[in-house]
């Protein structure tokens, strides 16, 4: 079960699911070593099975939590005698580093308590579906911080996060901000009121990518879903997340995806 909600406007302001599936794994169902270009977390029903990140290894069963940031490399994998039963909710937008940052912190692993309240909520959660009004993408939403709640409810109020996270978090966040400008790394450490070498290190180490890599990432993946969800012609899109020139719009368009923001639309229609 699998549903996509990605809202452009949810992900560039604040908070936006960009899908949320429930699933019964098959017996030794693995996925990885890989990494996600977007913030990740899965709730375990039922069963058991492992979960490793940053070289730590974590035997997970039902009640736990499990959570993959941006560009990390995870490997998971289902039990054969007790396979899990999850639910997996995909994140991304402006809050979502300082939410995961804040549920996160001290570990990628949770436990959930007060499992009676909380499945029902993932699960109805996951099978929401797509949300057609702004309506239904904020009450969908309302649902997804009463989760975050539950899974805050364990965290200290106050955890360490290094200067250096920090900064590369400000940095990110003012990046989705201004999605529709071209913006120097030189602007953008002024911005954060540190040295540019100094951000570019912490950038690459938190974020996984250099400051311009990912704010080019960034553009395609949201030039991609306009041209999924709108009408607007290439050049309006290319506007729309900075490029005044849609030539070279289009060429760092098809380095990502490997065709032409018009075959990519057209393929959609097929």
């Amino acid at each position: 079960m699998h549903s996509e909600n990605t809202n452009l406007s949810d992900l560039v302001n604040g908070l936006g699911v960009i899908y949320a599936g429930e699933q019964v794994c098959p017996p030794g169902h693995s996925y990885g070593p890989c990494a996600r270009h977007y913030y990740l977390l899965h709730y375990i029903i039922e069963g058991c099975g492992i979960f490793e990140t940053q070289g730590t290894r974590y035997a997970l069963s039902a009640g736990d939590v499990f959570l993959i940031r941006p560009e990390e490399i995870t490997y998971y994998e289902a039990d054969r005698d007790r396979p899990w039963h999850y639910v997996w909710i995909g994140l991304s937008g402006m809050d979502a580093g300082n939410i995961f940052a804040s549920i996160s912190a001290l570990s990628p692993v949770l436990h959930v308590e007060n499992r009676d309240e909380i499945t029902p909520l993932m699960r109805a959660f996951a099978q929401s579906g797509n949300c057609r009004t702004s309506r239904e993408r904020f009450a969908r939403l309302g649902k997804l911080y009463e989760i975050l709640s539950y899974l805050a409810a364990g965290t200290p109020d106050y955890v360490h996060r290094s200067s250096g996270r920090i900064y590369a978090e400000e940095a990110a966040m003012f990046i989705h901000a201004n999605l529709s400008r071209r913006i120097s790394v030189a602007e953008l450490a002024r911005q954060i009121a540190i040295d540019r070498s100094y951000l570019c290190a912490v950038f690459k180490k938190y974020m996984g990518l250099s400051p311009q890599q990912y704010a080019i990432d960034l553009k395609m993946k949201s030039a991609a879903n306009m041209l999924r969800s709108s009408d607007k012609s290439v050049s309006d899109i290319a506007a729309s997340v900075g490029y005044a020139d849609s030539l070279l719009f289009s060429r760092m368009f098809r380095e990502k995806f490997g065709r032409s923001p018009r075959q990519y639309r057209a393929e959609l229609t097929e």
